[in-house]
């Protein structure tokens, strides 16, 4: 009897052990999934520190890119200064034939009353800009006109069109004027169809009116 008890025991003890040893491989899983999860997390906050690192590295390469080509560009658009003895002018006929020769679409006075003057730059023999004189025998005003043709220049006649105050706008732009009654002089500049015209009309009673009224004769 006693041997039986011993032997009941003995069976229960083994199968506590075997319980007892069944949660080791359970419990040694846990801790490799813990520290599996660990260095993933690890790993993928490194790419991202990896990846930020290379975006902002990219983002300064493009604002020194762009800093570069802003110098650039700014430098190829830097105004040159002409004098007058750097220009030649001629009295010219047939101002149509000069445009279509230079490729050029600019609005410009046809009448029997408009000398025509072209401007070049000696050294490149470049035109530079037109001058037309226009004599207003309705109301007795002398109008001349500058077409500027090549950009990114300066040239001496603009001194007078530097400090306009006033303005007025025309269905076909914006006019920059000065009206100087006491001497008998208007200046006027405008853009049109990325040319720059500068107007200067000799009248003692120009009004404003007026002045619209030959920018779209001009334009029209």
């Amino acid at each position: 009897m006693n041997e039986e008890k011993d032997w009941e025991r003995l069976i229960h003890i083994t199968d506590e052990y075997q319980e007892v040893n069944s949660e080791v491989p359970k419990n040694a899983i846990n801790v490799i999934n813990v520290r599996f999860a660990d260095q993933k997390e690890a790993e993928s906050k490194r790419k991202m520190k990896i990846v930020f690192l290379v975006f902002s590295a990219i983002v300064i390469l493009v604002a020194v890119i762009s800093i570069l080509l802003s110098g650039f560009f700014h430098k190829e658009e830097e105004i040159i200064y002409f004098d007058d003895v750097d220009l030649s002018s001629n009295l010219v006929d047939d101002l149509s034939e000069i445009l279509s020769d230079n490729n050029l679409n600019v609005k410009y006075y046809d009448n029997e009353f408009v000398t025509n003057y072209c401007t070049s730059i000696i050294e490149t023999g470049q035109l530079a800009y037109i001058t037309q004189n226009y004599y207003d025998i309705n109301q007795f005003n002398l109008i001349e006109l500058n077409i500027q043709v090549i950009s990114n220049s300066y040239f001496q006649f603009m001194n007078s069109y530097e400090e306009l105050n006033s303005l007025v706008t025309t269905e076909f732009c914006t006019v920059y004027y000065n009206m100087y009654l006491d001497e008998s002089k208007t200046y006027a500049k405008f853009s049109y169809d990325n040319y720059n015209y500068y107007m200067s009309i000799e009248s003692a009673t120009l009004s404003e009116e007026q002045l619209i009224e030959y920018v779209k004769l001009l334009l029209m």
